[in-house]
């Protein structure tokens, strides 16, 4: 994904019998799911009376994690994970951010596991550091699957 951030064609393409997005709004809509998840996460860590357990992940949220799977077209993405229609021309560098937000969790990942504190999504309940990082993984995977079949469709 990171490289198709480096390519305006890329960006732009679609396909709107596989997703109202375009490849772009796919790839600033994960970047935007995942710095906010990740800011989360630094900052419980950091404070973690701040976000204490409040509640487990839902039935179709624990399915999520379980089987790595997330069905199209069955939901909404939250407000603050909507891709506007313009896409950041920095798109690239902001991705670059991320990541070294990610690299910082990294050297974490203790605490992250040892953590019990819990955030909400909207739709899949509360999840701990350790659910929402596991959620992101299966959440890019959703979305990378979904830009190839745009991407293939344009082939």
């Amino acid at each position: 994904m990171r490289a198709l951030a480096d390519d305006p064609g890329s960006l732009a393409t679609t396909a709107p019998d596989v997703s109202g997005w375009s490849v772009g709004r796919h790839i600033e809509h994960l970047r935007l799911a995942a710095a906010g998840i990740v800011r989360w996460i630094e900052s419980t860590l950091d404070d973690p009376a701040g976000s204490p357990p409040s509640g487990s992940p839902s039935r179709t949220g624990r399915m999520v994690l379980l089987t790595g799977y997330i069905p199209r077209g069955r939901a909404k993405a939250p407000e603050p994970s909507v891709p506007g229609e313009e896409i950041p021309a920095d798109l690239a560098a902001r991705l670059d951010q991320l990541m070294e937000a990610v690299d910082r969790l990294e050297e974490r990942l203790d605490e992250v596991h040892a953590s019990e504190s819990t955030f909400e999504h909207p739709i899949l309940g509360h999840f701990t550091p350790r659910q929402w990082l596991r959620f992101l993984d299966v959440h890019h995977r959703h979305h990378e699957k979904i830009v190839s079949d745009i991407r293939a469709s344009r082939a």
